[in-house]
């Protein structure tokens, strides 16, 4: 069953009522209710909440901002100091970034590791693109999590063992998808050419 628009409507004027500080956890938990395909018919009538977020259209407490992303708390943390880091382009995925977003991201990603670590016993750093992987809205977002000891976080699958063959086959196959990097050719120099770089003496110096 799709999503109605009065459904649309009344989410949109729940949100839009709400004072700015409370507007990112109404809109969350009124998508958590709904299911995955009426979820994904309101993303197509309504903005990206993470490009909300960077036009300070939706109060976030700022963990760090630059010219290509932002990092903001998330207010319904796994953990205290849950931390969202995300582009601050609508990219759905690694492979839409800029090599200087990307550049700039992975090393704001470490560096907000790093200073969650000093405070943690552990981080988990997670990613879902698409739907299919969990993804509920289509903006590449990282989730960097501390964690402790004993905590309620927990991330986990079913172990499915493949013979050795299948894995070749497999490493074979996501190999050839991997960006190819353009070689450098080394120079040769000659003996010949090494002995006219060399810098010789004009003069010899008497022993």
């Amino acid at each position: 069953m799709s999503l109605s628009i009065e459904e649309i409507e009344r989410i949109k004027n729940i949100v839009k009522q709400a004072p700015s500080e409370q507007q990112q956890e109404l809109l969350q938990g009124e998508l958590l209710k709904l299911p995955q395909e009426e979820l994904e018919e309101l993303q197509k009538t309504q903005q990206c909440p993470f490009c909300l977020m960077v036009e300070n259209k939706i109060s976030t407490t700022k963990i760090y901002e630059d010219d290509f992303c932002l990092a903001v708390l998330e207010i319904n943390p796994a953990n205290s100091g849950h931390t969202l880091l995300f582009p601050k382009s609508h990219s759905k995925s690694l492979e839409e970034l800029s090599t200087e977003e990307s550049e700039t991201i992975y090393k704001s990603l470490n560096n907000i590791t790093i200073a969650i670590l000093k405070m943690s016993e552990g981080v988990n750093i997670l990613t879902s693109i698409k739907s299919s992987a969990g993804a509920k809205f289509e903006h590449l977002v990282f989730n960097i999590i501390p964690r402790k000891k004993g905590d309620k976080v927990y991330i986990q699958w079913q172990p499915s063992p493949q013979k050795q063959e299948d894995l070749e086959e497999i490493a074979k196959n996501i190999i050839s998808h991997l960006p190819k990097k353009k070689k450098e050719k080394a120079k040769e120099i000659s003996e010949e050419d090494f002995e006219k770089k060399m810098i010789k003496p004009k003069h010899r110096i008497p022993h």
